[in-house]
């Protein structure tokens, strides 16, 4: 069943009685499609204080109420020319979180992307991850830092027009059997297969040795293998 919300009235000039903007209204809840009111009409969620919701729109005669204050809201898209800075998540499941001015900053929570993450300056999660789900995370200008964190791309890429620097270690967990063009990759295939073909490598001391297998890299689209050793001194 509907709930309706007229408006108040109050004695006029014109008419006896006018319709006159109504104060904040209060529900247990959230308002929904069938919660009537007047455009304009602001309500409180007495369940969760803090949380007002203002109807914005009726169509096809459904109420379209939106969460102006409080908890968390659902938005389209969200453009950023300043600082966003949250204790929590930042998560986007459909659109792009863009920043063209200002930096996008995690405290404590991760930052989540179902589709893509593109920024003029930097992204900082000094104790969260950076999670892509779906698209590419791109920087134009600025740095992708992770303080403590992780920098995780699920499907997509981690692009960077600079240098991708690591402190420890850089991995590869598969390989996409093409490898892409002007480029150099690494794959995590290993080829340990050892036939009677001898490869003459000089190393820098008298110490001989066998190659372990071969590392599976990609120069262009070009598959090539590159020997290792784990029992030679060099």
């Amino acid at each position: 069943m509907a709930t309706f919300l007229n408006p108040p009235l109050a004695y006029g000039l014109s008419q006896p009685t006018i319709p006159v903007m109504p104060l904040v209204g209060e529900i247990d809840g959230i308002p929904t499609a069938q919660t009537r009111g007047v455009l304009g009409q602001m309500l409180l969620n007495r369940l969760a204080p803090g949380n007002i919701y203002m109807l914005t729109g009726i169509i096809a005669g459904l109420a379209q109420w939106t969460l102006v204050a409080g908890g968390a809201g659902s938005f389209n898209s969200l453009v950023v020319t300043t600082t966003i800075t949250a204790g929590g998540d930042i998560a986007s499941t459909g659109g792009n979180i863009v920043a063209d001015t200002g930096d996008i900053v995690t405290l404590v929570g991760d930052f989540v992307s179902g589709a893509g993450i593109t920024f003029i300056t930097n992204i900082t999660s000094p104790v969260g991850n950076i999670i892509l789900t779906g698209g590419n995370i791109s920087t134009l200008n600025g740095d992708i830092v992770a303080t403590t964190g992780n920098i995780a791309a699920t499907i997509g890429n981690v692009s960077a027009g600079g240098n991708l620097e690591a402190g420890n270690n850089v991995y590869s967990f598969g390989d996409d059997g093409s490898g892409t063009t002007a480029s150099t990759s690494f794959t995590n295939v290993v080829d340990t297969t050892q036939g009677a073909g001898t490869l003459t490598i000089t190393s820098a001391s008298a110490n001989p040795g066998t190659n372990t297998g071969f590392l599976k890299f990609y120069v262009g689209t070009t598959p090539v293998f590159v020997p290792y050793f784990d029992t030679i001194a060099p």
